[in-house]
């Protein structure tokens, strides 16, 4: 009978959420983060979820600016955890989905283009 109700209307929308993300010091600032989370939206879009979101420390500033250059927003915490953190959330809805990552390169595929 609600067949008509889109994504928004639902207010059980389905949500990805990352429990936990950490890259060790000697890792970090070469885009390990990034692909991480990159990795998970990509899992959550697969299994239909309509946006992701994640719980960050108050005080972690670095982590907060991370997710904010990821397109994160924080939103009022609807999962009811503590007030020692924020929950973080990024929605797919009326985003184009990402394009897939470029074919992997092989001698093969380029003998192939540069025979052409």
């Amino acid at each position: 009978p609600d067949a008509a109700l889109g994504p928004s209307d639902d207010p059980y929308r389905p949500v990805g959420y990352i429990t936990g993300l950490a890259v060790s010091s000697s890792s970090r600032r070469k885009g390990v983060a990034s692909a991480l989370v990159d990795f998970c939206e990509r899992k959550a879009r697969a299994w239909g979820a309509d946006g992701i979101c994640l719980h960050v420390n108050r005080l972690n500033a670095p982590a907060l600016r991370f997710y904010d250059s990821c397109g994160f927003a924080i939103v009022p915490d609807w999962l009811g955890f503590n007030n020692q953190r924020f929950l973080l959330y990024r929605s797919f809805v009326d985003e184009e989905p990402p394009a897939p990552p470029p074919p992997a390169s092989t001698p093969r595929a380029e003998a192939a283009v540069a025979a052409s």
